[in-house]
């Protein structure tokens, strides 16, 4: 009798075991917690997912805010009481900003398109100009710019003189000729060279890039029409499209917020 239970008993025992062999992995101890930390995990990738997803989405929904005529404060920083360099009417209200550089090759390019876009509708636009300094030439080059553009000739500013000069020069030219270049252009030599040492307008300069960092600008030209943003060589067949748009639609920026500059 006691041979008979011991068999039973090692018999239940084997079948134990083997039914433990039998059963579902996901069923096991090592399965179960296999299962767990997959859930875990699982969450964790969710929740990331879910946050980048609700970031991107905000992110998106500030810049098309930003570029779609919703956020009249994009105009206010851009030329608001920054008294840059301008061309067109003071009072127009198709404002286009144009971020440049003069050591950039792209911003030479873009000249022609938008000197024909002036000729236009130099009624209904106001150009206004801004530094980016991205090269190494390219801070002297906006500093002689800005100490030409305190002068002027027949009641005009040299700024724009010397604007076209240093990009119809571009790549010839080195710091010893930007005086030559100016008093070229009308310029008092003494006036000039005394601004350009002392780096009088580096406080611009540096605005310029804040600006420009706040905008997320990466490369030259950057044209901001109104609350539209356009990175890069624009043509003129498509600055002119958008220029019709807002004539036709209305300037979609709040006006009363900008202020005329000096010209």
């Amino acid at each position: 009798m006691d041979n008979e239970l011991q068999d039973r008993i090692r018999l239940a025992d084997i079948k134990a075991r083997h039914k433990n062999k039998l059963k579902p992995w996901y069923k096991k101890w090592w399965g179960v917690t296999t299962i767990i930390l997959a859930m875990i995990i699982l969450s964790l990738v969710t929740m990331a997912v879910l946050y980048v997803y609700q970031s991107a989405k905000r992110i998106n929904a500030d810049r098309e805010a930003l570029y779609s005529g919703k956020r009249p404060d994009l105009i206010k920083l851009l030329v608001e009481g920054q008294n840059r360099p301008f061309l067109g009417n003071p009072e127009a209200k198709i404002v286009i900003v144009e971020y440049s550089d003069f050591a950039c090759p792209y911003c030479k390019d873009n000249q022609a398109a938008i000197k024909s876009i002036l000729k236009k509708y130099g009624a209904q636009v106001k150009l206004v100009f801004r530094n980016l300094i991205l090269h190494e030439d390219s801070e002297s080059l906006s500093l002689a710019a800005l100490c030409a553009g305190e002068q002027q000739k027949n009641g005009n500013s040299l700024f724009w003189p010397m604007h076209d000069q240093l990009f119809n020069l571009q790549g010839k030219i080195t710091a010893a000729d930007l005086p030559k270049i100016a008093t070229g252009l009308g310029a008092n030599e003494e006036t000039f060279n005394t601004c350009l040492k002392s780096g009088k307008y580096l406080g611009i300069l540096n605005i310029d890039m804040e600006n420009a960092n706040a905008l997320e600008i990466t490369g030259s030209p950057t044209w901001f029409i109104n609350n539209y943003k356009i990175d890069g060589l624009v043509t003129e067949e498509e600055l002119e499209s958008m220029i019709k748009e807002l004539i036709t639609n209305g300037p979609g920026v709040d006006e009363t917020s900008v202020t005329p500059e000096t010209k």
